[in-house]
């Protein structure tokens, strides 16, 4: 189990090889309990769905949190006074139909660019559904289609911090293991 923590963001990451998504999905839920106890004394967590797919936190509107798991990959964020949603991925090729439907010019362009297209085709992938979390309004063309791809600054090394086309969103992303796992947040700096 790793965790990382970026200003007020609290990030666990786990690596489960060989689970299934209902136990990922189980273990999703007990890290968010955790980080809610641990970060926020909160005890006892009433999790309801609005009507865009978003999970909240019962009586504790101030604080967010975002989950995803994929093939043996459990992700949890969780922040106060601020929205967040996470993603993870393993490297993968997304398929031509999938980039050509969703991704911007600039996207398709910074991927023809690249030395290794399936780790930034799912890079990108991960920015855009971390930040359809993180925005709360649930899939749709119009989420799926937001350029990431627009840099305002980088933090070399294992973390990444984009600035997004929207200004007040970052994003953090990290390379663990075999899995991308992207950040996006409001930037209230």
């Amino acid at each position: 189990m790793i965790e990382k923590r970026y200003k007020d963001i609290h990030v666990i990451i786990d690596v489960l090889q060989g689970k299934e998504d209902e136990e990922l999905s189980i273990l999703a839920k007990r890290i968010v309990s955790f980080l809610c106890k641990k970060d926020f004394g909160l005890t006892d967590l009433e999790i309801e769905v609005d009507k865009n797919g978003k999970k909240r936190i019962v009586n504790h509107p101030n604080i967010d949190f975002s989950i995803s798991h994929t093939f043996g990959c459990v992700v949890v964020a969780v922040r106060e006074n601020g929205k967040i949603g996470i993603d993870t991925e393993k490297v993968h090729k997304i398929s031509e139909k999938v980039i050509n439907r969703f991704f911007s010019e600039n996207e398709k362009r910074k991927i023809s660019n690249s030395v290794n297209s399936e780790f930034v085709e799912t890079l990108i992938w991960t920015k855009k559904e971390a930040y359809i979390k993180c925005v709360g309004e649930g899939i749709s063309k119009k989420n799926l289609t937001t350029d990431t791809e627009i840099i305002g600054r980088v933090v070399h090394g294992e973390e990444h911090l984009c600035k997004g086309k929207v200004p007040s969103f970052a994003y953090w992303s990290m390379l663990v293991e075999s899995y991308i796992v992207t950040i996006c947040f409001e930037d209230n700096v």
